[in-house]
C-alpha cells in the first residue's frame, strides 16, 4: 500500500524527508484520494488502475519534496484522462458548425452577416484540415496503456497519418508530440490538446493567412470588402485551457510564418507562471523565449511574455529612437484576457521624464514647503527661484493638503528594493497596470517617503490602440468581451471579430457540465449590515465548503477580512486575505500561490473539519485557479462565492468562473448595500422594490443588475474613443518628431 511504501522509504532513506513538512502528507493524501475518486465508476476500471499505478510510482520513485506538486497536478491529470475517453470528434465538429450557423450568436456584432460568413469559412477550412481522425485514432487509444507506458501515446500521435500533405495538421501533430515529450520529462502523463483547443489554434492561423497578413489586407482593400480585419478574439470559458492555446498558437506563428510573438498577460503572477510553464516547450522547437522588458529588448527572442506597462515602455523607447515601425511589422500580439487589457483601461499614456533643468528649483521649493503651506511661507520664497515656479509649487502643496486622500488617490507600497513609495491610484481607487504620474505625486513621495523630488515634463504620448494596431495582427483569448457596446468598440478600434469557442465538456459523450447555483440577491440597508451578513454566511458555510468573498475594493476588503477574523467561531488564522498588496503596502506576490492552494483545503479532524474563508477584491476575482477536489465540499455544492457588488458583465463572468471549475459544482450569493451604487443614484430609487419583487427570479435579478452596471459602458467607451482620437494624433506627432530627430532614450531631458 501507499502507507507501507512511505514507511519503507522513510526508514531506508530518512534524509530524503528532511525538507518535507508533515502537513504536506495530508495534502498528498487528500489529492490522491480525490484523484482516484474522480476516475472511478462504471467503465472506468482501466483509467482508475492506470491513475493508481501513476500515484504509486510517484511515492516510490519521486523525491518526497516533489509529492505536493505532483499530487496536485494529478487532480488535473485525472480530469483530462477521464474525458479523453469521452471526448468526441464528431460532437466537437457539430458544436463548431452549430456555433457559426446560429445567427443569434452574431446578433450583437457589427457587420454580423459578414462576420458570420467569415467565421463559417474558417470553421469549414479547419474541420476539413483536421480530418476524420484528428490528432490520434481514439479506437487505438483504447488499446494502449498510455498512462503507465506514455511512450505508446507519443508513438500513436507521431505516427498519425492525419497530417499527410496538410501543413496545419502536420505541424499540429508535431506540436502535440513535442508537448507530450515535454510532459513526460516533467514526469506527468502525456495528454493531447482537446479538439476545441486544436480547432481554435487552426482557425486563428487561417485567419492570419486570409485576413490579417499584409498580403491578405491588401487584397481585401482592393476588393473593397466591408470587413477589414485586424484582430481575432476567441471567447473561451474560464478553465478551458487558454494557456496551451496561446503556447501552440505562438509556435504556429513562428514556424509557419516566421513571425515573432508578444504574449500580453494581464497580471504579474500569471505572467511568470505561464512563461515558466511554456519555456521548455518552446525550447524543443529551438524558439528562444524571454520575459518582461529584457525579453522585449532581446532581438533574438522569438516569443516574449510581457505586461502592458512593459510594451508601452519598450515601444516608447523604440519610438524615441525613431525605430517603431521597423520592429512591429514582423510581430503578432497574443492578448490573454483581452477584455481587461483592451477595453477597461484608458487608451492614452502621457509620459513624463525628469527635467534636469528644473529639478534643482523644485527641490528647493519642496524643502521650504516640507512642513506644509501657509500664507507666511508662500510670502517667503527660496532665494533665486522664479516667482511663477514658486507659486506653482505652493499650489501643488495646497492641492495635496486639501484634496489628495490616501486610499482614494494614492497608497503607499513597498517597492522591490524594500523602500516605501507613494503610487497614484486610478479613478476607481485601484492600482493601475501602467503607473500614473501627476505633479502632486512628487511632493507626496518627498513628504511621506523622503524621496528627492524630481521635476518632470511631458515628452511623449503612447496611445494603446495606435501601438497595438501597428502589430502584424492581434489574437485575443478571453472569458468574456461583454455586450453590444464592447463589441462595437472593439470592432471600430481594432477591426476585431469574435468567435465563441464551444465548451470542452459539451463536446464529450454524456452531460458532465455542472450548473452554478445562484442562492439569490440580498439587499441590506447599510455597509455595517452587509458586513454582519457576510460574516453570518461565511460562518454558516465554512464547515461545508471553501468560501471566497469578492469585495468591491480595498477598503471593503480590509473591513470584511477583519470582521470575519474577529467572528470567534471561524478560526482567525484560517481567514485569508488575497490581494495584490497587504494593508501596509507590501506586495503579496510570493504568497499568492500558497493562498490559492490553501483556500480550498479541508482542515481539522472528523469531529471538527472545516474549510478556510478567503477575502479578496477584483484582483482575486479573475485569472486564479481555485481547484476544489474535496469530495465533501463538492457534495455540498462546491466553493461558495460571496459577491458584495455586481460589476459589469465581463468582470462578472470571471467572478462566477472562480467556482464550478472543470466538471465540479459551484455556487454563489450576492449581498449588496443600499448605500452603494447603483442604489444611491437618483435614477434608481425604485430599484430596491423591483429586486424585492417575487416577479423576478434570482437569475433575472442578477441580469437586471448586470444591465445597470453595463449602462454606463457605452458612454465610457465613447469617452475612450474621443480620448483615443486625440491620443492617436499625439502619438503620430510624437512618432514623426522622433523619426526626424531621433535620440537616445537615456539622454537627459
Amino acid at each position: 500500500t501507499v502507507l507501507e511504501e512511505i514507511d519503507t522509504r522513510s526508514r531506508a532513506t530518512p534524509e530524503a524527508f528532511n525538507e518535507l513538512h508533515l502537513t504536506v502528507l495530508s495534502d498528498v493524501a487528500q489529492n490522491g484520494v480525490e484523484t482516484l475518486a474522480s476516475v472511478s465508476g462504471d467503465g472506468m476500471a482501466l483509467c482508475e488502475q492506470a491513475m493508481t499505478t501513476l500515484l504509486q510510482n510517484y511515492i516510490s520513485e519521486r523525491a518526497p519534496s516533489e509529492w505536493k506538486r505532483l499530487f496536485k497536478e494529478a487532480t488535473n491529470v485525472g480530469y483530462m484522462v477521464k474525458y479523453m475517453f469521452r471526448e468526441s470528434l464528431p460532437i466537437a465538429k457539430d458544436k463548431f458548425v452549430e456555433t457559426v450557423n446560429n445567427r443569434e450568436n452574431f446578433r450583437k456584432m457589427p457587420y454580423a452577416n459578414e462576420v458570420q460568413e467569415m467565421l463559417s469559412k474558417l470553421v469549414t477550412h479547419t474541420l476539413d484540415a483536421y480530418g476524420e481522425v484528428g490528432i490520434y485514432d481514439p479506437e487505438k487509444l483504447a488499446e494502449i496503456d498510455f498512462l503507465n507506458k506514455p511512450e505508446l501515446l507519443v508513438e500513436l500521435v507521431s505516427s498519425s497519418k492525419a497530417g499527410g500533405g496538410n501543413k496545419y495538421m502536420a505541424l499540429m501533430i508535431d506540436v502535440t508530440t513535442r508537448w507530450m515529450q515535454y510532459m513526460i520529462d516533467c514526469k506527468f502523463p502525456p495528454l493531447t490538446p482537446h479538439h476545441t483547443q486544436a480547432f481554435t489554434v487552426m482557425m486563428m492561423v487561417r485567419c492570419y493567412e486570409d485576413y490579417l497578413s499584409q498580403e491578405a489586407r491588401r487584397a481585401n482593400r482592393e476588393a473593397k470588402k466591408k470587413l477589414q480585419v485586424q484582430a481575432f478574439i476567441a471567447q473561451m470559458a474560464t478553465g478551458e485551457g487558454k494557456s496551451i492555446v496561446i503556447a501552440m498558437l505562438a509556435v504556429f506563428m513562428c514556424k509557419l510564418h516566421g513571425m515573432r510573438v508578444h504574449v500580453l498577460e494581464n497580471n504579474e503572477g500569471l505572467l511568470e507562471r505561464d512563461y515558466r510553464q511554456n519555456k521548455p516547450f518552446y525550447d524543443r522547437f529551438g524558439l528562444k523565449s524571454h520575459l518582461g522588458p529584457e525579453g522585449l529588448a532581446d532581438p533574438e527572442a522569438k516569443i516574449v511574455y510581457c505586461l502592458k506597462k512593459h510594451i508601452n515602455k519598450h515601444f516608447l523607447r523604440r519610438m524615441v529612437e525613431g525605430k517603431l515601425d521597423e520592429e512591429l511589422r514582423n510581430i503578432v500580439l497574443i492578448v490573454d484576457e483581452v477584455d481587461d487589457l483592451v477595453v477597461n483601461e484608458k487608451p492614452n499614456a502621457h509620459y513624463v521624464k525628469t527635467d534636469v533643468e528644473q529639478t534643482p528649483d523644485l527641490q528647493a521649493c519642496y524643502t521650504k514647503l516640507k512642513d506644509g503651506w501657509t500664507l507666511e511661507v508662500e510670502q517667503d520664497p527660496p532665494e533665486g527661484i522664479d516667482h511663477n515656479f514658486w507659486i506653482r509649487a505652493c499650489s501643488i502643496v495646497r492641492y495635496c493638503e486639501e484634496h489628495v486622500k490616501e486610499g482614494t488617490h494614492y497608497r503607499i507600497i513597498q517597492g522591490e528594493d524594500g523602500t516605501n513609495e507613494v503610487i497614484m491610484l486610478d479613478e476607481k481607487g485601484n492600482v493601475p497596470k501602467v503607473p500614473l504620474a501627476a505633479p502632486w505625486l512628487q511632493y507626496m513621495n518627498y513628504k511621506l517617503c523622503g524621496k528627492d523630488p524630481l521635476a518632470q515634463s511631458r515628452y511623449a504620448c503612447v496611445c494603446t490602440p495606435y501601438i497595438f494596431n501597428k502589430y502584424a495582427g492581434i489574437f485575443g483569448l478571453t472569458g468574456s468581451v461583454g455586450g453590444k457596446e464592447e463589441l462595437k468598440y472593439l470592432t471600430k478600434t481594432y477591426s476585431a471579430v469574435k468567435f465563441d469557442v464551444p465548451r470542452f465538456l459539451d463536446t464529450c459523450v454524456g452531460n458532465a457540465r455542472k450548473v452554478v447555483r445562484n442562492h439569490g440577491v440580498e439587499l441590506l440597508e447599510s455597509s455595517d449590515e452587509l458586513t454582519a451578513r457576510v460574516v453570518e454566511i461565511a460562518r454558516d458555510y465554512f464547515r461545508k465548503v471553501p468560501v471566497l468573498v469578492i469585495t468591491a475594493g480595498g477598503e471593503e476588503l480590509s473591513r470584511l477580512h477583519a470582521a470575519i477574523k474577529a467572528d470567534g467561531e471561524i478560526p482567525a488564522d484560517e481567514v485569508q486575505r488575497f490581494s495584490e498588496f497587504d494593508d501596509e503596502g507590501r506586495s503579496l506576490k510570493e504568497d499568492w500561490q500558497t493562498i490559492i492552494d490553501d483556500s480550498t483545503k479541508r482542515l481539522g479532524g472528523i469531529d471538527d473539519n472545516r474549510c478556510r474563508v478567503t477575502v479578496t477584491d477584483r484582483f482575486g476575482g479573475r485569472g486564479h485557479d481555485f481547484q476544489v477536489v474535496d469530495r465533501e465540499a463538492n457534495a455540498n455544492g462546491g466553493m461558495l462565492v460571496i459577491a458584495t457588488s455586481i460589476p459589469d458583465e465581463r468582470e462578472w463572468i470571471q467572478w462566477k468562473g472562480r467556482t464550478a471549475r472543470q466538471d465540479r459544482p459551484g455556487q454563489f450569493t450576492v449581498v449588496l448595500s443600499l448605500q452603494a451604487k447603483p442604489f444611491n443614484l437618483p435614477q434608481h430609487k425604485k430599484l430596491p422594490n423591483t429586486l424585492r419583487s417575487d416577479k423576478l427570479s434570482e437569475d433575472a435579478k442578477v441580469d437586471l443588475l448586470l444591465e445597470l452596471a453595463d449602462d454606463g459602458i457605452g458612454g465610457k467607451l465613447r469617452e475612450f474613443e474621443g480620448e483615443q482620437a486625440s491620443g492617436e494624433k499625439l502619438n503620430e506627432v510624437t512618432e514623426k518628431y522622433y523619426q526626424r530627430y531621433p535620440r537616445s532614450f537615456d539622454d537627459p531631458w
